[in-house]
């Protein structure tokens, strides 16, 4: 995440969470700031496992198209050796 962005996430987090303890108490606070919490992890979660997935996926085109080109290159020296 950039760091410009890190800054605003967290003043606007800060924010939220004087806001709901100004308004609601202590106890709602912490509560709103555990959800938000647990909601960032999920979030966070599921774009590392969507960037693993295109990672394994282009891993996997890389070595087939690896094994291709060495399979032509041992065709080329066969005809021409």
């Amino acid at each position: 995440m950039d760091r410009l962005l890190q800054k605003y996430v967290a003043a606007l987090l800060g924010f939220g969470f004087t806001a709901v303890l100004l308004t609601l108490g202590l106890g709602s606070a912490i509560l709103c700031l555990v959800t938000s919490g647990i909601a960032v992890g999920a979030v966070s979660l599921g774009h590392r496992r969507r960037i693993d997935r295109f990672t394994a996926e282009f891993m996997d085109e890389r070595g087939t198209r690896r094994r291709r080109e060495a399979r032509t290159d041992q065709r080329l020296v066969h005809e021409h050796g």
